[in-house]
């Protein structure tokens, strides 16, 4: 078995963004198993739907440990900009299947909805329902530590999830602490139906993540412009290099996953030379990524058409102002 160690460190190697989401399928794959065969044997549907969520949840986890794998390659040939992209297919394929299974799901309630078959062991599903939070909160510390540490959507993204899944475990452990309590004075029946009800609730709830993850996962795919508060910040850094340029043009942007693509189009006077228009562009890109290090600026520059120039006298802004600094600079 020693041959087998060096893959099994790997997996456990904590400096890469792929171990929170191994950890996330691990513990998935432990709630769903227990979830499920507890809340079958037990007879609680809400237990038993806490459990198939978190199946689902394997399966979107084992999407993202893919996603991840595969936006961190580096632009080629064929993709220009990046595989950024494979985490917005991710998130919407997450919400696509979830919202299958919450179909799936319903039906299956609505059919037992009111059983007359009680909740058996109250107890054991409490304890069970009490570690389960405690395991979706250690996941949500952890996926959003990666988040932030390696600038990754999906990490917060599935942080999300767990922060929700772990909302939806304290009314589970609601409905059976209420269902324990009924059960003590022979209202047995009632707490069947608070059972079947808290199933309906928790699936209603478990897509409220996935559904506003994935409208930005869309707006990605779709190359919809960066947020108006991020287009401010890059056009105030041209306005402190505006005396620099002859003109401003215009500014594109886009996302893929982490990363921020920023194409600038501006003029520069026809006699700049290569290395000074190569020190306005580098000033320009290097305060955009102060502001955001996510961030890929190209800026694309076309030489004046000679306008300034008239009647052999040449009136560019940019050599009048830099005239005039020198100018002063004299006289002080």
């Amino acid at each position: 078995m020693d041959f087998a160690f060096p893959q099994w460190r790997h997996w456990l190697d904590r400096t890469t963004p792929a171990f929170a989401s191994r950890a996330s399928v691990a513990v998935c794959i432990l709630l769903a198993i227990i979830g499920v065969i507890l809340g079958n044997i037990e007879d609680s549907l809400a237990v038993q739907t806490n459990g198939l969520i978190s199946a689902v949840d394997v399966i979107n986890s084992l999407l993202f440990v893919t996603a991840v794998k595969q936006s961190l390659r580096s632009p080629d040939v064929i993709h220009n900009y990046g595989y950024g992209k494979f985490e917005s297919l991710a998130i919407l394929a997450s919400a696509l299947l979830l919202s299958c299974v919450f179909i799936y799901t319903l039906y299956e309630v609505v059919f037992s909805f009111g059983a007359a078959t009680p909740v058996a062991n109250y107890p054991l599903l409490m304890v069970y329902s009490a570690v389960a939070f405690l395991l979706m909160r250690r996941m949500v510390v952890l996926n959003r530590k990666y988040a932030s540490t390696f600038h990754l959507p999906m990490m917060s993204y599935d942080a999300d999830l767990w922060r929700v899944d772990s909302y939806m475990e304290i009314g589970v452990m609601g409905n059976l602490v209420l269902g324990f309590v009924l059960k003590h004075v022979g209202l047995d029946s009632l707490g069947r139906v608070l059972d079947s009800i808290t199933a309906v609730a928790l699936l209603a709830f478990a897509l409220k993540v996935p559904f506003s993850h994935a409208r930005a996962a869309l707006d990605q795919l779709l190359d919809r412009t960066l947020p108006e508060d991020i287009q401010l910040d890059i056009i105030g850094v041209i306005v402190e290099n505006i005396s620099r340029i002859c003109e401003f043009k215009n500014v594109h942007t886009r996302r893929s996953g982490k990363d921020m693509f920023i194409e600038l189009d501006v003029i520069m006077p026809f006699d700049y030379t290569l290395e000074t228009a190569f020190r306005v562009e580098n000033d320009i890109t290097s305060a955009i990524t102060g502001k955001y290090p996510n961030a890929i600026v190209r800026m694309y520059v076309v030489p004046c058409s000679h306008e300034c120039v008239q009647d052999g006298q040449r009136f560019c802004p940019v050599e009048m102002l830099k005239l005039k600094k020198d100018d002063t600079v004299q006289e002080g």
